[in-house]
């Protein structure tokens, strides 16, 4: 099994090696390898345990099979970059080992279903399963809703890796409606809500406004790592409080939980008590032969969840949440006067 030190070593010449703004040659990786790991409080590596680390990233039968570009400075010295930089360890096949090893691993992990808080593993193994065919069942038997396509899958794996390891980021970042620009964005967390990815972080030109922005990575279009900031650090447990009392992802900076009650008729209701919309959900049921349910929730007040409610408008009441009721009806007289307009033109 692979250690600590040798899984980071690898990390890190797996991003050198894709690096198209710098070339590196050997004593070039030596020096960087070693500073990465000296900040992460790991051991250094001398000349010959890099030269293994080479070895294993070029053998296609005991390494990782690599292609590397045939590139050399003036005074011969080998610049180590992929054919293809596009190219990544991360995106290679598991073998026989690994394979072997996720098993135990999956196995380990099934020994905690059914203990208190740990709900989420359940569809968490299943996925890990499916992912890796461990059960050599094929395709088929599971399926998880994702676009194979969607642009952003090519950003997620190099924002996870700058989130471990962070650095302030230049992103060159497209807001629907509004013209590109740069931001400098303090990465702080990868975060999914409704099967899309956000991008968690802080920017000192927004700080005095937002203490934690919300980037899409759907609307990023470029990163690149800068020396230019030095990196605000941040306690990750302040970022989850930060979000806690939310739908999605998106919080306004002032404000206070507030609490919100509904009827929900069936068969709404059933739907809303199966798949709850937060945490802070309590489900009451109401009166004998009613036909409805009372739900109640305490958040901050967000588009997100003005949608979700919106999905079961025709089959709730709000009992409680002025703010929530206003922007429902907001949103009904638009559709109906669009509705209305459609109507009369065809």
């Amino acid at each position: 099994m692979s250690t600590k030190n040798q899984i980071e070593r690898y990390m890190i010449l797996d991003r050198c090696f894709r690096d198209i703004r710098k070339e590196y040659r050997f004593y070039d990786l030596l020096s960087h390898l070693n500073e990465k790991l000296h900040e992460k409080s790991l051991p250094e590596i001398k000349e010959r345990q890099l030269k293994e680390d080479l070895r294993t990233f070029k053998n296609p039968e005991t390494g990782f099979g690599m292609k590397f570009l045939k590139k050399f400075t003036p005074k011969r010295e080998r610049i180590y970059r992929y054919e293809n930089v596009n190219d990544s360890i991360m995106n290679m096949p598991l073998t026989h080992a690994e394979t072997k090893q996720l098993t135990k691993t999956v196995q380990m992990l099934s020994h905690l279903r059914g203990l208190p808080n740990y709900e989420w593993l359940d569809q968490t193994l299943v996925k890990l399963r499916y992912e890796f065919n461990l059960d050599k069942t094929g395709p088929g038997s599971v399926h998880f809703e994702q676009c194979d396509t969607a642009p952003w899958l090519k950003l997620f794996m190099p924002l996870y890796e700058v989130v471990q390891n962070p650095k302030v980021l230049k992103v060159t970042y497209h807001r629907f409606g509004r013209p590109t620009r740069e931001r400098f964005v303090h990465p702080y967390q990868l975060r999914q809500y409704n099967n899309r990815w956000f991008l968690i972080g802080y920017e000192a030109r927004l700080a005095e406004r937002c203490k934690y922005v919300v980037l899409a990575l759907d609307r990023i279009e470029s990163f690149e790592e800068t020396e230019d900031e030095v990196f605000k650090p941040c306690n990750i447990e302040d970022v989850e409080n930060y979000y806690i009392h939310i739908v999605g992802v998106s919080r306004l900076p002032e404000g206070w939980p507030e609490p919100v009650q509904i009827k929900a008729y069936y068969p709404a209701a059933w739907y809303l008590e199966t798949k709850p919309i937060h945490r802070s959900q309590v489900v009451e049921d109401g009166p004998e032969g009613s036909g409805y349910k009372i739900f109640k929730w305490r958040l901050f007040m967000n588009e997100e969840f003005v949608q979700t409610l919106l999905t079961y408008a025709d089959q709730i009441e709000i009992i409680r949440g002025r703010w929530v009721w206003q922007k429902l009806f907001e949103r009904v007289e638009k559709m109906r006067d669009i509705l209305i307009r459609k109507t009369i033109i065809t």
